[in-house]
């Protein structure tokens, strides 16, 4: 099977986009499940760097899956970092079965950019801190209102409250 896999993938490369882009969203390491590309087996690897900062490689920090096997492996064994939000799509998922943890920086800059009670509607919807404190930071850069910030702050309190107990 090693043979032909890495063919598979090699094949599929060749033929243009991968199926599927994911990037880490926190500063930490992050370990994710996936399938080597050169044996077909499932590994372990560690995904490090912020994705805040320009400078980090984005090789660091990105997951490309080039097969339909990898993408549905990948999804399956790393559900949970993709429902607390983790990790997200690089690229905005074509299917709409997401959870709405899983949110990408350009659709968080897209909510920020709409009238407040758009925010508002997306901040009742999330359960994790993640996508929250990664729409804070963005409003940061976006210099935002001090209203609109301290709903986002306070939404982010909430949610890291409810973690703890």
């Amino acid at each position: 099977m090693d043979k032909a896999y890495f063919d598979l993938i090699r094949k599929a490369q060749a033929e243009g986009d991968p199926v599927a882009t994911y990037q880490k969203a926190i500063r930490g390491r992050l370990c994710v499940s996936a399938i080597d590309p050169f044996s077909g087996n499932p590994t372990n690897i560690i995904l490090a760097g912020d994705p805040r900062d320009a400078s980090t490689d984005k090789e660091n920090i990105t997951m490309v899956l080039w097969t339909d096997f990898e993408h549905d492996y990948f999804r399956r064994t790393n559900k949970l970092l993709l429902q607390h939000g983790y990790l997200v799509p690089a690229k905005p998922p074509e299917d709409k079965t997401v959870s709405v943890n899983e949110i990408s920086d350009e659709e968080l800059t897209a909510i920020l950019e709409q009238p407040f009670f758009s925010l508002k509607s997306f901040l009742d919807k999330v359960t994790s801190d993640v996508p929250v404190a990664r729409a804070l930071n963005i409003a940061k850069d976006m210099n935002k209102a001090v209203g609109t910030i301290n709903v986002i702050t306070e939404r982010l309190s909430e949610l890291q409250r409810s973690d703890i107990s």
